[in-house]
């Protein structure tokens, strides 16, 4: 059974299917952390079990990433191909999934939104790859800096279904 990382006894369950957590309906995308370490020497662990995890709130629906290390199964971009309106990507690269693989996701996936996760930040002490390297790939007006740590989406606020993505990038609270 795969374990929850910094918590060895527990495991990392994946339900089959839907799991409604304090009423929203989750459901999962069984993933995997980064490949590219040698765990059992640098971290005296094995890659732990992850999962992509897909619920819709307000009337939209989501898709967080986890903490995937590899790139996403061609099953699960197929399974959610026009089903994300708002993808919480990771951007960092570096122990997550590789930035070709994170573009071509999107472009599969067709989210309406993307809001860039897990980058580089000079308060952070992860060495991994600052937001602009993944929004240098896009076109600049698809880019929005908000210049805060929150922000409040509606249905109506997106682009049409079928456009590119607006990327609304978040000040970084921590």
């Amino acid at each position: 059974m795969p374990k929850v990382a910094g918590f060895s006894d527990i495991p990392l369950i994946l339900p089959p299917e839907c799991r409604t957590v304090k009423g929203i309906r989750v459901n999962s995308f069984p993933a995997t952390e980064s490949l590219t370490f040698d765990y059992r020497t640098e971290y005296g662990r094995d890659p732990d079990a992850n999962a992509l995890y897909h619920f819709t709130l307000g009337g939209l629906r989501f898709l967080h990433m986890g903490d995937i290390g590899t790139a996403v199964p061609q099953g699960h971009l197929d399974a959610l191909k026009g089903k994300v309106d708002v993808l919480l990507a990771l951007t960092g690269d570096h122990a997550t999934i590789a930035l070709d693989d994170l573009v071509d996701a999107i472009t599969q996936i067709g989210p309406r939104a993307v809001i860039p996760m897990h980058y580089y930040s000079s308060r952070g002490v992860l060495k991994i790859e600052p937001v602009e390297t993944f929004t240098a790939r896009l076109p600049a007006d698809r880019v929005t800096w908000v210049g805060a740590t929150s922000m409040t989406l509606t249905p109506e606020l997106l682009p049409t279904v079928g456009a590119p993505p607006q990327i609304y990038v978040l000040e970084q609270s921590r």
